[in-house]
């Protein structure tokens, strides 16, 4: 996750794993404890496919999306964070 409080020197802080992860997945409009919500879309392995939540706790995201509810269309951005062609050395979002 990107954290700096100085674009011209940014810093990138590890503070969550995420596991099972499909892309593309979204910023979520909302925030959690300082932090960007984001959208990740969970299929397969029996789940219905959906798009979920996924909220920052104060110290980490949630390991596995499946277990996060479901979104909201209202909470669900139109910022793709990761995408075939799309990288976060190319396009930022600060989070």
């Amino acid at each position: 996750m990107f954290d700096s409080a100085d674009s011209q020197q940014p810093n990138w802080q590890f503070n969550s794993r995420i596991t099972l992860v499909r892309t593309p997945f979204l910023l979520g409009t909302g925030q959690s404890a300082g932090w960007k919500d984001l959208i990740m879309p969970v299929s397969g392995g029996g789940a219905q496919a959906a798009q979920h939540l996924i909220r920052f706790s104060g110290e980490n995201y949630p390991l596995n999306p499946s277990t996060a509810p479901v979104a909201a269309q209202s909470e669900i951005g139109d910022v793709q964070l990761f995408s075939d062609g799309l990288s976060p050395r190319m396009e930022g979002v600060r989070l």
